[in-house]
């Protein structure tokens, strides 16, 4: 069980900070003992144990609230139990307001977490100033670590893209999928999004040695280091009416990817998406919401299974905003739950007949301004432990210092927060102190 010592000096303050604080060196150790997933992954994939440098797993619930949680974990598991992810060590809520907006988008929210910047909505890995922010995916490669993205939505949507892209806008898709081509060099990129790419940028692919992937099963059966999978025309279709001899789950694609990524010594960098986690939200359908966020949760626990024997790996599971201000009103549910007992026909329909047995509420088809949920996996957590509340920016942070750590390299920045309390996005209350603390040796593109 190692022990991580945070050594910080304070270099520059925001304008807007009143005190002068100085952070002691703290350090704090977590180690789970005999954790246990519940996770059933029907297939043979092994996952290797060569990396010895530090690797992040960063899984993203798009529009996934605390109360999207708890109708997923009310279907899936019932009401005495909990998900894998709501049993790791780590558990803070995470305020999310834009640059120009109380209430983010998924391109403004994905940059915050990906750059460690607020920006205005619409825009990826752009500052407001329009100004390049360079994101964790690319300091990872920088880092010598190979990269990977995994969505339910099309790739070139907002989430993916603020990892991979700068864009002003996050509706010039033309302009995305031509930077995920010629610039990107991510090791592996699955998802749906086939009609925002053209047959010369297809066969450049291939040419840069990309194995096109467009089925379930030439996924499951590549032995490729090098993946690009478009399974859908935009997005991938909803887990209710998902074909599964067509279109791999995401818990496949995380299992698959991890399996690849795994191999390489200099470890990796993952974003997972469950994207259509806010679409059903904007929908207001309650279905698909459960559904996909029980199979993002089933992806969760994938991870989960890989860092649990893996000490050198950072694991992530958050959310960008919470969408339609989902509340559970009541429910009329027995103990019969999914199982490994039944088929997979047998347990959809158990699912639709337990959602059926939920009732709930929305406030709204938008995104709301309600903070969302952080679960952490790893063995030290040091200061983090001791809050409650962080800021989406702060995410990028905590993935930097960890992929920074161990190498020959001084890490470039981090942002701590000090004082946590209350913070509700300016939009009820409360007050968060957050000292900056910047080195600008390796950030090339990085203007503040």
């Amino acid at each position: 069980m190692r022990s991580i010592q945070l050594k910080k000096k304070l270099k520059i303050f925001y304008a807007s900070l009143i005190f002068i604080l100085i952070l002691v060196d703290a350090s704090f150790v977590v180690k789970i003992d005999n954790f246990k997933s519940f996770n059933e992954i029907n297939n043979d994939l092994k996952y290797s144990n060569s990396s010895t440098k530090n690797s992040v797993i960063l899984l993203i619930g798009d529009g996934m609230g605390y109360e999207h949680l708890k109708l997923a974990r009310l279907v899936e598991v019932g009401n005495n139990n909990k998900f894998s992810m709501e049993r790791l060590p780590l558990h803070l809520n995470v305020t999310t307001f834009s640059a120009d907006n109380l209430i983010t988008d998924s391109a403004a929210a994905a940059t915050a977490m990906a750059t460690g910047n607020k920006t205005n909505n619409g825009m990826l890995s752009i500052s407001p100033l329009s100004e390049p922010l360079e994101t964790i995916l690319e300091i990872s490669q920088e880092f010598g670590k190979s990269t990977g993205i995994i969505t339910t939505t099309a790739i070139t949507h907002a989430t993916p893209a603020a990892f991979i892209t700068h864009v002003k806008s996050r509706s010039n898709t033309t302009e995305i999928s031509r930077q995920i081509v010629e610039n990107s060099s991510v090791s592996i990129i699955l998802g749906g999004g086939e009609d925002h790419f053209d047959s010369v940028q297809l066969m450049n692919l291939e040419a840069n040695g990309y194995t096109l992937i467009e089925n379930h099963s030439k996924l499951m059966s590549t032995d490729a280091n090098n993946l690009f999978g478009l399974f859908a025309p935009n997005h991938l279709p909803y887990e209710i009416s998902r074909d599964p001899d067509v279109i791999p789950s995401l818990l496949e694609m995380t299992v698959k990817t991890i399996e690849i990524l795994s191999q390489d010594p200099e470890g990796f960098f993952l974003m997972v998406e469950g994207g259509r986690i806010d679409h059903a939200s904007h929908a207001n359908n309650k279905t698909n919401v459960a559904l996909e966020t029980i199979e993002f949760h089933y992806a969760v626990d994938a991870a989960i299974s890989y860092a649990e024997e893996h000490d050198n790996v950072l694991l992530i599971v958050t959310a960008d905003h919470e969408t339609g201000g989902l509340t559970i009103l009541n429910e009329t549910l027995n103990d019969i739950i999914p199982s490994s007992n039944r088929t997979d026909e047998q347990n959809r329909l158990l699912r639709i007949e337990r959602i059926n047995n939920i009732s709930v509420s929305w406030s709204t088809g938008s995104h709301t301004n309600l903070d969302v949920p952080f679960f952490g996996y790893r063995t030290d957590f040091y200061d983090l432990i001791n809050l409650s509340v962080i800021d989406n920016t702060e995410i990028f942070d905590i993935m930097k210092d960890f992929i920074s750590e161990g190498t020959d390299n001084e890490p470039d920045f981090s942002r701590i927060i000090l004082i946590g309390v209350g913070i509700t996005g300016f939009s009820i209350g409360g007050i968060a102190i957050i000292v900056t603390i910047k080195n600008k040796k390796h950030f090339k593109k990085k203007k503040n």
